[in-house]
């Protein structure tokens, strides 16, 4: 059965996936395998994307999973933060929309300084 936090997600997935496409990279969502799921989305050659919508998040808890759970080197968090603001039926972006966190190593490798 579907759930609206779960469809949230599969909403945000597939926006990461098109976005990345629409910008000629080779990206797919990688099918949930439950607590063996290594990621959300990979990310042509070796990125694995871990993808959350949610209000509130530990980024450095879900990247440390998300690291261990990874067939990959390369791993970062998407995270679209939404809130609901005073008056507002549906909730919004609050700052940036969407934020990519990565560790150090991994930022290191990316700026190619290692």
């Amino acid at each position: 059965m579907k759930t609206k936090p779960r469809d949230l997600g599969t909403r945000f997935e597939t926006f990461l996936v098109n976005y990345w496409i629409g910008r000629h990279l080779v990206a797919w969502r990688i099918a949930e395998k439950g607590t063996h799921d290594e990621g959300d989305i990979f990310l042509h050659p070796d990125w694995t994307i871990e993808a959350k919508a949610r209000a509130n998040l530990n980024v450095s808890q879900t990247l440390a999973k998300a690291e261990q759970k990874a067939q990959t080197q390369n791993v970062a968090v998407a995270w679209k933060k939404l809130t609901r603001k005073a008056g507002n039926q549906r909730r919004t972006p609050d700052g940036v929309e969407i934020t990519m966190t990565m560790s150090l190593d991994t930022f290191t490798r990316l700026v190619g300084t290692e």
